[in-house]
């Protein structure tokens, strides 16, 4: 098991997750501050248009649209 486990998580993840921390952390805050403002409806319009852009991106990344794709090993 321990093999599996050193391979999945690596330096290189941790330094990436930690990137992403702080960025995690703002859109909770952001998403909660916004969800007590505005109705139900145009909160749930938001976060489907956010995972549209989202899904949108990365399909552009995994047909070569930037270097930063992940490549398979």
């Amino acid at each position: 098991m321990t093999v599996g486990l050193s391979t999945a998580f690596s330096l290189d993840t941790a330094k990436l997750f930690a990137l992403g921390l702080p960025f995690l952390f703002a859109g909770t805050w952001l998403g909660l501050k916004l969800f007590g403002r505005i109705d139900e409806a145009a909160f749930r319009k938001i976060v489907l248009a956010l995972l549209f852009v989202s899904g949108g991106h990365a399909l552009v990344l995994s047909r070569g649209g930037s270097e930063l794709a992940v490549q398979p090993s």
